[in-house]
């Protein structure tokens, strides 16, 4: 990604400039990239559709993980005594 805003720098670089003259009272950061451009997108296309089954999956993998963990424990505290 670094690499494709290096090639595409001189095209950033004028949409920056684009901007900064039609807006020129608002804020000019953060400046526009390919890499934001391609996360935003992502972001609104990919992960707000699977963001629920995301959080419900690594919740489900980490109580498994913690379930573990307390049976290992309890079976290293049984084989103290």
């Amino acid at each position: 990604m670094m690499e494709l805003d290096k090639t595409l720098e001189p095209l950033c670089r004028i949409i920056n400039e684009c901007y900064e003259t039609v807006f020129p009272g608002l804020p000019q950061y953060p400046k526009f990239s390919f890499t934001r451009a391609m996360v935003t997108l992502w972001k609104a296309k990919v992960y707000s559709k699977i963001d629920i089954n995301l959080i419900e999956a690594l919740t489900s993998l980490i109580s498994k993980e913690r379930q573990e963990q307390i049976r290992i424990g309890e079976i290293m505290t049984t084989a103290e005594r």
